[in-house]
């Protein structure tokens, strides 16, 4: 009988690992974000938070038009979004297989890569999310393919070969700005080589030309359009973290919980210690290992994230790569490497055991993965719920809610609503309060802006209080808890007060009614 070809075993491994990724799926909040702009545009209201108010509150734009797709057919974002990601993942792995080849690689330390990548938790739980991280992924290990594919393959490439490249890197900046890290190293690598093997200036020229040359027309287009639909090319994201400063402290910190928490600290000391040899290796050997330490640099000078190392995802692909390379050809003593290798799989049950229960000051910020899932799971806080009560009870009013949490509620609730964090918000973003350090971060409204948009409730971080626990009313403005940070409760305007929505059982939604509304009244007075 004829042996199983080394593919088959490829395959099956893929098929396992996207089982694993399956059972890991979760959706969060941030991801209605997303899904409330691709609402409004497949409904025809534009790429918009409200209706008739222009600000760039989405980091994805090609995943937020993608997610429009199944709201036009009628169908679930949510649902849909785990299915595009999940092709996404598939994609990821399909690409790092052939790039584990270019990188010459065994048959059987490429399959060691999709092993370790694909068991690896935080980057197979956010293949889903809803965030489009894989879409980034995806993008990333493609660029860094094509580029190593141009470098290595027949001189000169066919000019085809670059209008291909230049589209991968349009597509990866209309998926994320920031993936203009990834574009700057594989397109800067391509053009240096063009340059440096291309005497002929007109040749080169033209080279550089195909390269170039697609990715300037789209996303300058898409420049264009943006600046000419929202006022400006930058994302409120941007502005709303913008000067809140210890950015450098706070992303070192999230870059080395992440080695912390899979026991990789010993992998940037081998590394070193390898540079030598590493520079000595192939040219697509070298892309992959710059990419990730681009991409890690990218990581920290940002601050990092307040997720569970979504941030680091898109690197993760080469990374493995690098950290099989290094165990199989620069060390040479099989029991640390068997070593090595035994503590990466170790270090991936560690972070699965330990990385939900580490405290608040070990974490500083970033949130787990469960406890994402948890904002928007029945039996968990569950915002969704509370969206669908506000829909019920106050849909097809004028009703404007303010909160922190501008995600699900809004999606659900169908009311218009002011995002007090600032992401879909252009003026909080810019002259917002800022609060917290680090990947905790924000910016809050003024009580006079929130007055100015005639905001009816003001839910903050919403508060679900049971029956037994609801204190008199009259104790309970505290308007930091609705986090109002610059007024007093004499500052509020009259007939402001503090109310239960309730929730359905013994649960109330604690709300501040800054401004009055007869459709808030009517509830009031039926419940």
């Amino acid at each position: 009988m004829q042996a199983p070809r080394p593919q088959l075993f490829a395959i099956a491994l893929i098929g396992v690992l996207l089982l694993m990724a399956w059972s890991d799926r979760f959706i969060q909040d941030d991801a209605f974000i997303r899904f409330q702009y691709a609402r409004n545009l497949a409904e025809g209201r534009g790429l918009v938070w409200n209706q008739g108010e222009r600000g760039e509150g989405y980091d994805s734009f090609l995943w937020t038009v993608l997610m429009a797709a199944p709201i036009a057919l009628g169908r679930d974002p949510v649902e849909f979004s785990f299915v595009a990601g999940m092709a996404c993942l598939l994609g990821v792995l399909l690409v790092t297989w052939r790039l584990c080849g270019r990188c010459q690689l065994t048959r059987g330390q490429a399959m060691l890569v999709l092993l370790i990548l694909g068991t690896n938790y935080s980057f197979s739980a956010w293949a889903t999310g809803g965030c489009g991280t894989m879409l980034q992924t995806l993008a990333a290990t493609a660029l860094v393919h094509a580029a190593a594919k141009l470098i290595e393959g027949p001189w000169p490439p066919r000019a085809s070969s670059l209008f291909a490249m230049s589209l991968l890197i349009a597509v990866a900046l209309l998926v994320r700005l920031d993936s203009a890290v990834f574009v700057a190293v594989t397109g800067g690598a391509v053009a240096t080589w063009i340059w440096r093997w291309t005497p002929q200036r007109a040749e080169r020229a033209r080279r550089l030309g195909w390269l170039i040359g697609p990715a300037v027309l789209i996303v300058g287009a898409w420049f264009a359009w943006k600046f000419s639909y929202y006022g400006t090319v930058v994302p409120n994201a941007f502005h709303e973290w913008a000067g809140t400063g210890n950015a450098l402290r706070f992303g070192l910190f999230y870059v080395y919980i992440f080695f912390l928490s899979y026991l990789l600290v010993w992998l940037p000391f081998v590394l070193l210690s390898a540079l030598p040899r590493l520079l000595g290796a192939k040219p697509s050997l070298r892309l992959v290992a710059l990419a990730p330490a681009a991409w890690l640099a990218y990581a920290i000078v940002a601050g990092g994230d307040d997720m569970e190392f979504r941030m680091i995802v898109p690197a993760l692909p080469m990374l493995a790569i690098v950290t099989v390379w290094v165990m199989f050809q620069h060390v040479q003593q099989i029991s640390v490497r068997n070593a090595l290798l035994l503590l990466t799989f170790i270090g991936t049950i560690h972070h699965a055991i330990t990385f939900d229960g580490w405290g608040g000051v070990e974490r500083a910020g970033v949130q787990s993965i469960p406890e994402l899932a948890s904002h928007v799971r029945p039996g968990g806080i569950d915002w969704i719920s509370i969206g669908r009560r506000l829909g019920h009870d106050l849909g097809g009013s004028h009703v404007v809610i303010a909160t922190t949490a501008a995600g699900a509620i809004p999606y659900y609730s169908r009311l218009d609503t002011v995002d007090m964090s600032g992401r879909n918000d252009p003026w909080i973003a810019r002259h917002g309060i800022a609060v917290g350090n680090g990947p905790a971060r924000r910016r809050l409204p003024t009580l006079d802006y929130l007055l100015k948009r005639n905001v009816n409730l003001v839910l903050g971080d919403p508060i679900v209080l049971r029956r037994e626990r609801i204190a008199p009313a009259d104790s309970r403005i505290d308007l930091k808890k609705f986090r109002i940070l610059d007024a007093t409760p004499d500052k509020l305007p009259p007939g402001a007060r503090v109310i239960d929505l309730p929730l359905g059982g013994n649960n109330f939604l604690e709300c501040l009614c800054l401004i009055p509304n007869p459709a808030i009244d009517r509830l009031i007075q039926r419940r």
